[in-house]
């Protein structure tokens, strides 16, 4: 480790990111939130109305159709998408590390090969591509918000295996983005980079732990990002930035050699999962790393092809007769706000009108997989993070001190460790039996096909305020289900009112309500969460498209 003091570290590490934004991209000045809330659309005076127009493409298909015919160029492309990238940097504080000049270099050699060769090199070839900081890249450092990781510079031998396949694919990769330290938290701030802020209402917090890839996902600095996902890091984040993300099931997409704080618990892993503004391009990102065949290199990958007959199944299904949901308004441990209770029962009344069925939900309680899965992020009493803090002497921040306490405690032993294993084997029998058994109580007969959820009990949160509560995501983690994220709407402060009547379970629910303010939070995202079972991302992302058309319809 560095004899530097911590801030040295940082402050030197902060002005050289800023050096590698362009001189021409650096703005002189950046409205406060309170002048500026939604900055979606602030980057376009900064930049040409073709960089424009390539940027707000969010059909990632359309945009590879355009540089494989010529219309467009991979350099321009990505030149356009690091120019947003930029700004977007320095309205909300979203990137950890910054390769435009290498991201240049290889959209060059790309034209070229696509000049000389008359074909593309894969089928996401001149795509720009972000990537949350745990994907190790080549020439740039994977702190994921610990000062110690600074003194690390990864090289072509530890880059992530999935950065290497989607190079292969012919994406160019030029940004990482931020995470709280070491992905730990809902909420999205570090010692290093600082608090990234959501882009479509600036008083909110991006979430995390994946928040920088959400909020470069809402200004449209990026087309498609990976991000990961552990107990909602990467669904959170899409959610409260009005844009799509996938949660994976473990085993799905490769994990080798992605930066991960503590590595070995099986029982609680981040997944990758996909986002992006458009949700056409999840199921591109992951049909097109399948392609390559990731189990043969990575063995935790389960040999599972993209398969396009489970994907048009689904919507065969939803156009003959319909499809089956059960809908989960709340979990009785905390109250969703009332945006987020708005969202849930529109999208059940477009889904009826539609003709699909819905049904209650009511699965073995939330407050058990909760417990359960608070166990496994506990095991190690924090000894790993409070040790990566202390390499540096860098201290605690507000996040670290919320989740893991002032200092590390003890250990659970292995046969605690264990018997949390089986408790939630057996919760998953338990909800298993019960998605089994729903056909008893469907006026169809027909089992429920896939589970509609909150996102998260709040549809955003200010810096600081997430509430600690997780059960609305972490029931996919504890499960081990695909789920999907769908923004819905936005919020309306003239009819998203706090219900006067309400009464909280209990001070947890208490106090994540007093959150909530129409005020501050008028204009922000909401989303819903749609779940299916184990290896079924290709059903729950059809069903997605079917309730995304339905919602967005007039």
């Amino acid at each position: 480790m560095s004899l530097k003091s911590w801030s040295t570290i940082v402050a030197e590490k902060r002005v050289a990111l800023a050096a590698k934004i362009p001189a021409a991209w650096r703005l002189a000045s950046v409205p406060d939130s309170t002048e500026l809330r939604n900055a979606v659309d602030f980057p376009r005076q900064f930049m040409s109305e073709r960089s424009i127009a390539i940027t707000e493409t969010t059909d990632a298909r359309v945009l590879l159709a355009k540089i494989a015919s010529g219309q467009y160029t991979a350099h321009e492309v990505t030149e356009a998408f690091c120019h947003r990238a930029a700004i977007a940097q320095q309205v909300v504080n979203c990137l950890a590390e910054i390769m435009f000049d290498d991201a240049l270099k290889r959209a060059k050699e790309l034209d070229e090969y696509l000049r000389v060769n008359k074909k593309t090199v894969g089928p996401l070839h001149g795509l720009p591509v972000s990537l949350k900081d745990v994907f190790r890249v080549r020439g740039t450092n994977s702190a994921i918000g610990v000062v110690s990781f600074l003194d690390v510079l990864d090289t072509v031998d530890t880059e992530a295996f999935i950065v290497k396949e989607l190079r292969a694919l012919g994406a160019v990769i030029y940004v990482k983005t931020t995470c709280p330290t070491a992905s730990s938290h809902i909420d999205c701030h570090n010692n290093i980079t600082g608090q990234s802020y959501n882009p479509v209402n600036r008083l909110m917090s991006s979430a995390g732990s994946s928040g920088g890839e959400g909020a470069l996902s809402a200004i449209h600095g990026t087309i498609l990002g990976l991000s990961t996902d552990i107990g909602g890091s990467s669904r959170v984040p899409a959610a409260v930035n009005g844009v799509y993300g996938l949660r994976t099931t473990y085993g799905r997409l490769p994990y080798l050699g992605v930066h991960d704080l503590i590595v070995g618990n099986t029982s609680a892993p981040f997944t990758i999962g996909p986002m992006s503004a458009n949700l056409s391009n999840l199921s591109l990102l992951i049909e097109s790393v399948l392609s390559r065949q990731p189990w043969v290199a990575d063995p935790r990958v389960v040999e599972i092809p993209w398969r396009v007959d489970h994907y048009d199944a689904v919507t065969k299904k939803a156009g003959a007769g319909g499809l089956v949901f059960g809908i989960l308004m709340t979990d009785d441990v905390v109250t969703p706000s009332p945006p987020v209770q708005r969202a849930l029962k529109d999208v059940k009344a477009r889904l009826e009108a539609a003709g699909h069925e819905v049904v209650e939900w009511t699965p073995p309680p939330h407050r058990e997989a909760d417990t359960i899965i608070n166990t496994f992020y506990g095991a190690e009493g924090g000894h790993a993070i409070f040790k990566a803090l202390a390499a540096s002497g860098e201290p605690a921040d507000h996040l670290v001190k919320d989740w893991f306490g002032e200092a590390p405690v003890p250990e659970i032993s292995a046969s605690e460790f264990f018997a949390a294993n089986e408790r939630r084997y057996q919760y998953q029998q338990a909800y298993a039996k019960y998605w089994n058994e729903s056909y008893k109580f469907t006026q169809s007969g027909r089992p429920v096909d896939f589970v509609l959820l909150p996102a998260f009990h709040a549809n955003s949160f200010r810096p600081g305020e997430a509430g600690r509560y997780l059960g609305y995501v972490t029931i996919a983690n504890v499960l081990d289900h695909a789920a999907v994220i769908l923004p819905v709407s936005h919020v309306d402060k003239k009819i998203d009112l706090p219900d006067p009547a309400f009464v909280p379970i209990d001070e947890r629910d208490a106090l994540n309500h007093s959150f909530y303010n129409p005020e501050d939070f008028d204009g922000a995202p909401i989303a819903v969460q749609i779940m299916g079972r184990r290896f079924q991302e290709e059903q729950v992302l059809a069903a997605a498209k079917v309730v995304d058309e339905l919602v967005h319809s007039k």
